[in-house]
């Protein structure tokens, strides 16, 4: 997603809630966790980022491939829209803040092209999806 991984998350598939290990939630320790053994074909796991803003997700396996040794993984393949800025307050906030950038007038609006660190509102494109930078991204993973 691009955000920084600082709010408290938790990944659940069939009721058993993976979260960070020094969280006070009763969550199993999500390094220990495998994707392959946690979800089949067809199946899904629900993932929820920053509690108090409740970004919530939903992650469908709708197929397995073999992995070819000529290519990067994890890798995308697939999306659409740019990453919503971290703290910008859930969904709502987000339809909020593409508002308030399109319409110079609001009150809010320099404000917050200085909190985005934006010179215009054009540039931030919601739109926006690139493949290959987020590609990019995943294969400095660890």
């Amino acid at each position: 997603m691009g955000w920084q991984n600082c709010h408290l998350h938790a990944f659940s598939a069939y009721g058993i809630q993976y979260g960070r290990r020094s969280s006070e939630l009763d969550f199993v320790d999500e390094t220990t966790a495998v994707l392959e053994v946690l979800v089949k074909e067809g199946g899904h796991l629900d993932y929820d980022y920053d509690f108090g803003d409740s970004w919530e997700h939903r992650v469908t396996v709708e197929r397995r491939m073999t992995a070819e040794a000529d290519h990067h993984y994890p890798a995308c393949v697939d999306g659409a829209g740019a990453c919503p800025p971290e703290d910008c307050g859930g969904p709502g906030g987000y339809e909020d803040l593409k508002r308030t950038l399109q319409d110079s007038a609001d009150p809010e609006h320099e404000d917050l092209l200085r909190w985005l660190g934006l010179e215009t509102a054009a540039d931030f494109d919601p739109a926006h999806f690139d493949l290959r930078e987020i590609n990019r991204q995943l294969r400095t993973l660890d």
